[in-house]
C-alpha cells in the first residue's frame, strides 16, 4: 500500500474519534445559541433546524464510515500473512467490539509501519 493511500485511510480511522469532540463541540454550540437568544424561539429555531440536520447528515456518514472501515480491517486481519489464526480472531473480535480504539493501533502497527509485531509462535517479535 503507497503512503497516500495509508494516509487516506488512516484519516477515515481516526475520523469517528474527531467526530466525537466535533459532535459535542456542535451540540455546545447549538445550545449556547439557544442561551444567548434568551429562548426566542422564532430566533433560536433556524439554528436548531439547521444545526440538527447537518449534525445528522455528519452522524449517519460517520456510523456508514465506521462500518465500512470495520469490513475493510477485518479483511485486512484476516489476509495478513504474519497472524496465527487465534490471533486472527483476537484482532478481529477487538475491531469488532472496540472499533474506534482498535482499529487505530492495527493501523499505526500494522499498516502505517507495514512490519509492526510478527505474531507467530509463542513470542511476538519485532522487526
Amino acid at each position: 500500500m503507497d503512503k497516500r493511500n495509508k494516509v487516506i485511510l488512516g484519516f477515515f480511522t481516526i475520523w469517528p474519534v474527531i467526530y466525537i469532540f466535533v459532535f459535542i463541540l456542535v451540540a455546545m454550540i447549538i445550545v449556547l445559541i439557544g442561551i444567548f437568544t434568551g429562548g426566542d424561539e422564532e430566533r433560536f429555531m433556524p439554528f436548531l433546524v439547521g444545526g440538527s440536520i447537518i449534525l445528522m447528515m455528519f452522524h449517519f456518514a460517520t456510523i456508514i464510515v465506521i462500518w465500512v472501515m470495520i469490513i475493510i480491517y477485518i479483511i485486512k486481519v484476516i489476509n495478513n500473512p504474519d497472524f496465527e489464526q487465534a490471533n486472527k480472531v483476537i484482532w478481529c473480535l477487538l475491531i469488532f467490539f472496540a472499533s474506534i480504539i482498535a482499529m487505530p493501533i492495527y493501523w499505526y502497527l500494522y499498516i502505517w509501519k507495514e512490519s509492526g509485531l510478527k505474531l507467530t509462535g509463542n513470542n511476538p517479535t519485532k522487526e
